[in-house]
Parts: structure tokens; sequence; C-alpha cells
């Protein structure tokens, strides 16, 4: 799962944002190109106020605040049903953030398997919307990150890559991702919705594995297969497991829908989300057919979510990538599924 890369793609390795507790698909985008490369050669990090509210925190008030949220932290938990999430996040005080996430999937019959992500990010505190908190909403900036696939590291596409990409196909423009910060107490962080403990331990044991750490500076990284290697993987991954399962042939229309409910649409479509903007949470109704080994041969979606052709086309390349078990036959199965963002 690795290919090579030219020296010309090399150099565009940086800055992917990923997921969010908000996601805006609006106009007002401000400068972010600029933040990281600001914050990585010692310059100014005010933010464009044409480009923010009227509650943006002024350049002071965004290093008092990043000064706030620095230390080691850590969480352990659900980050969904059946993915179990443990994070391991480094925040220094100028913004600059190491994150080791660590995510174990279950997958179908009993199998499980690990991804775990590394990178390092900026965080840019832009506004309080809580004055009696130490709270921000912030701007992410993955500056490098890189994915363990098969006991191997490889690199996904840049920030200003995905971008494009995704304002190609979705036809909008001026994605922005924004994170919500709060410094509860000495104790805890809550970053992103999730709860993180402060770690009291040796700094020196703080990250699971430190050559993961080192491997995001490491020249000699391949670039990972596909847009997204997170889904690329995971639906390896199902595939790989549901071809390795042999069933009783009276099962298997019952199986189809179980594995499409409930791994294909938590773990690859709802990885989609960018996509569903405002129409997150409305209903999609699927309906699938499939060959006699078990192939997706064709795709009709109907909702308010699919109304754009384009989404419609992204979310079908997605599903006709599918493989669940074969009748023996031709067969189709018809499901109807909420839309929603995965962690």
């Amino acid at each position: 799962m690795k290919k090579m890369i030219s020296g010309f793609q090399f150099k565009l390795i940086a800055l992917v944002s990923v997921f969010s507790l908000v996601l805006f698909i609006t106009s007002r985008t401000g400068n972010m190109e600029e933040f990281a490369q600001k914050i990585l050669n010692g310059g100014s990090t005010e933010i464009d106020p044409t480009a923010a509210t009227a509650e943006t925190l002024a350049e002071p008030q965004q290093e008092a605040m990043k000064k706030q949220f620095q230390g080691y932290w850590t969480f352990s938990g659900e980050e969904m049903p059946s993915v179990h999430l443990n994070d391991y996040i480094e925040l220094l005080e100028n913004g600059i953030m190491w994150q080791y996430e660590q995510r174990v999937f279950a997958l179908p019959y009993g199998d499980k398997d690990t991804l775990t992500r590394i990178s390092t990010s900026y965080l840019l505190p832009f506004e309080q919307p809580d004055s009696t908190t130490v709270s921000a909403m912030c701007y992410l900036r993955v500056i490098r990150q890189n994915w363990q696939i098969d006991g191997s590291y490889c690199y996904g596409l840049s920030q200003k890559i995905l971008e494009d990409l995704y304002s190609a196909k979705a036809q909008t423009s001026d994605i922005v991702v924004n994170k919500n910060v709060i410094r509860e107490n000495d104790t805890t962080l809550r970053y992103d919705s999730r709860e993180y403990s402060k770690y009291t331990g040796e700094l020196t044991a703080f990250f699971p594995d430190p050559k993961a750490i080192a491997s995001v500076d490491d020249p000699t990284t391949y670039g990972c297969e596909g847009d997204d290697p997170h889904l690329t993987w995971i639906r390896y991954r199902l595939i790989e497991s549901i071809k390795t399962q042999q069933l009783e042939s009276n099962v298997i229309p019952m199986e189809q829908k179980l594995n499409i409910e409930n791994f294909y649409i938590p773990y690859c479509l709802n990885r989609l989300n960018v996509y569903y903007g405002k129409n997150e949470g409305e209903v999609i109704t699927m309906t699938l057919k499939i060959s006699p080994t078990g192939s997706i041969t064709s795709v009709k979606l109907k909702g308010k979510p699919v109304d754009s052709p384009s989404i419609k086309s992204i979310l079908t390349e997605e599903i006709l990538q599918w493989m669940v078990h074969g009748t023996g036959s031709n067969s189709e199965v018809t499901i109807s599924t909420r839309v929603k963002s995965c962690q």
C-alpha cells in the first residue's frame, strides 16, 4: 500500500486538516496558509481582522491562551461504537502540537486492527466564546502527518491539495476546520468534545513509540495510497476481513446488510463528512446491486444530502469500492441511514 513520490510531490507534504467538532463551509477563511509558516519562522500570528468575527482574540490574547493550553494530555476511550482511541497530545506554549493517535477498529467476525496517525500541527486561538472560562475556538493546521500502516510509515496529501480537491469535487469553496479547546482545570483539557487528562509520568515515556514521532521528519517516508490514507486503509481491512469469513448461504443476505450498516457506513461513508455540510443528520437511502461474488455493481442514492450531483458522485464512487459476501447470484439491498461526521 505504498507508492513512490516525485521530488515536487515531496515538497508538498504539509498542512492537512482532519476531523472537526465544527466544520464550516463559509466565505471567511482568512489567510491560514501563512499561519504555520509564521510560527515556525518566529513571526507574528495575528489574523486578518477582515477574516474573523467581532470576538476575535488579539495577538496578546492568543499568546496567553496558547500558554494556558500547553502541557501533556492523554485520552483513552470510545471514539465511536466499535472504535477505541488512545490519543497523546503535547501542546507547546507557541501553539505547536504533537499528536499520536492510535485507533483500534473492531472488524467483522471478531477481528481487530490498529491504525496509528502521528502529526505535528499549529493551533491558533481566534475566538473566546465564553469569557468566564479558559476556552477558545482554534484554527488547526497540520504541518506534517504520517500514518503507520502494515509496520511502515507514509504521509498523505498536503492541506492545499486537499482543500482544492474538496472544492473541485463538492463545488464549494473555503473549507474551515475549527477545534474547540477548553482548559477546565489544572488536570483536565477538553479538546474536540473529548476530555483529556494531564500526564504526570516521565516525559521521555509519554509517546508510546518515539520512532513514530521521528518518522514525521523522515525524508525517506513514502506517500500513502489514496487521497485519505485512513479511508483507504479501513476499507481495505473490511474487505479482507469479509473475504476470509466463510458463511452459510442462508445467512448471507442478512450479513450483507449488517456489514454495510455496522462497518462500511460508520467507517467509510461517514468519513466523507466534509461534503455533508448543513445536511449532516439527514437521511440517505441507498439501493445497492451486488454481483454473485459480492462486488457492488450499481448504486442508487436518494435524500437531501445527495441532491448535489457532485456529492452523489463522490459517495457513489466510494460505495462502488465496497465488497460483501456474494450469494452466488445477483442480489440487491436497500438501506436508509442518517449521515453524520466520523471523528
